[in-house]
């Protein structure tokens, strides 16, 4: 193994808390399962730079059948600070392993799907994290978005190692699958001591 490759939200960063979820639906008088309802149907090309947290929230609050008049403009500011906040929380066990990882003389990686505000605002707030990968992808600066072959590809041609060299770790399950499709060594994450379990048996020692 040459690089071992993280994704972002839900990996090294926390996923956002059940509260949060809750107060964002709040904000937007709708309830948890119409957000991630309507969510999934947006958020691919949100994390592709199409659109703004907040153009984001205007459509996500349309096709929850919501008149945006009905609504104070600030609600929508409100829900898109609330979002961002919620994916900034640094998981500090995952930040351990990625150190170990450099420190064992492995090139390390971050793939991941993201917003260009929120990236923007992230690679700066925690550059500390950022800086330990040696090769970053993230969905807005390509328009490009997981679980796209073209995603995997892009990332791939600009290792210089064999494919079975590269190991990824991502919480969503169709991401892992069409890496493993790529011939990508990918896994579930769990949690950063699971993750480490797997590289040691792998052979890397961390």
């Amino acid at each position: 193994m040459k690089i071992v490759v993280f994704d972002y939200g839900g990996v090294i960063s926390y996923p956002p808390k059940a509260s949060t979820l809750k107060e964002i639906a709040l904000l937007g008088c709708i309830d948890v399962a119409t957000l991630e309802r309507c969510s999934q149907q947006l958020r691919g090309e949100y994390d592709r730079g199409i659109f703004s947290c907040e153009e984001y929230y205007q459509m996500l609050l349309k096709l929850a059948g919501l008149s945006l008049e009905s609504l104070w403009p600030s609600r929508v500011v409100q829900m898109a600070a609330l979002d961002e906040k919620a994916w900034s929380h640094i998981n500090p066990d995952t930040v351990r392993l990625m150190e170990d990882v450099k420190k064992a003389g492995y090139a390390l990686g971050i793939l991941s799907n993201m917003a260009q505000s929120f990236l923007s605002r992230i690679r700066t707030e925690y550059s500390s994290v950022f800086s330990l990968s040696d090769l970053s992808i993230f969905s807005c600066e390509l328009g490009l978005i997981k679980p796209e072959k073209a995603i995997y590809k892009a990332f791939l041609d600009r290792l210089d190692c064999n494919v079975t060299e590269v190991v990824f770790f991502d919480d969503v399950p169709i991401n892992v699958e069409k890496a493993r499709d790529m011939g990508i060594n990918a896994y579930i994450w769990q949690t950063a001591e699971a993750a480490r379990a797997t590289l040691r048996d792998l052979g890397i020692k961390v």
